[in-house]
């Protein structure tokens, strides 16, 4: 891990614990079984040899566990818990600094059900790196676009999420244009739901490219 640990309150089963967030993690999320051990009521601890699957890491090893537990989960961010299946990891703590490890699997499903916009920077830069679609970039008119030229372009978005900043990319479907996206680090911590996008495009055809007003440019 590098830099500081992103490290936020929950409730497990109504216990208050604090938790490592990590979106890196493509493991469900899990406990440490000291963390169970010294839980007042604990929940039934199930074998996970029914499923007959190893669970690896992104390092492809192979991540050994007690167990699973069924818990009720708890955050800022939602009104009501969220019940999910945590598994039981024999170790004392993640990274020396918590005993509760927050997967991708968690952080979508709080993403969903969070009742705010206003996330804190280690949530919002979590559900980002999971999700990190903004919107549909559109023309806000028509472009015509000649051989070998290279242009910037504004293009308009309405924004499904918060953010400071996001890539802009190409979106592929069949309705695209051919020309070229440069992939761009933009702004758009404005204000409301829309933004003007500023779009780096480029022709490498022999020939015009035509885009026609409200269509897609880029994501």
């Amino acid at each position: 891990m590098i830099g500081d640990p992103n490290l936020t309150d929950i409730k497990i089963n109504g216990i208050l614990v604090k938790a490592l967030i990590d979106s890196g993690y493509q493991v469900s999320s899990s406990i440490t079984e000291e963390f169970y051990d010294n839980m007042d009521h604990k929940p039934e601890l199930n074998s996970m040899d029914d499923f007959q699957k190893d669970l690896k890491g992104a390092n492809g090893k192979t991540v050994p566990y007690t167990g699973y537990i069924e818990a009720s989960i708890e955050t800022q961010l939602t009104s009501t818990p969220i019940l999910t299946i945590l598994l039981v990891i024999p170790v004392s703590q993640y990274h020396g600094v918590a005993p509760v490890l927050l997967g991708t699997n968690l952080i979508r499903n709080i993403q969903q059900f969070r009742n705010t916009d206003n996330l804190p920077d280690g949530w919002e830069a979590a559900m980002m790196s999971i999700n990190p679609f903004i919107g549909r970039v559109t023309a806000t008119k028509l472009i015509t676009l000649h051989s070998m030229e290279t242009r910037t372009v504004t293009g308009f978005v309405r924004k499904i999420k918060n953010t400071d900043a996001a890539i802009t990319e190409a979106f592929e479907d069949e309705h695209s244009h051919s020309a070229i996206v440069c992939p761009r680090v933009v702004t758009v911590n404005n204000a409301g739901r829309t933004s003007r996008i500023p779009v780096r495009i480029c022709n490498v055809t022999a020939r015009p490219i035509k885009i026609k007003a409200r269509q897609c440019l880029c994501q």
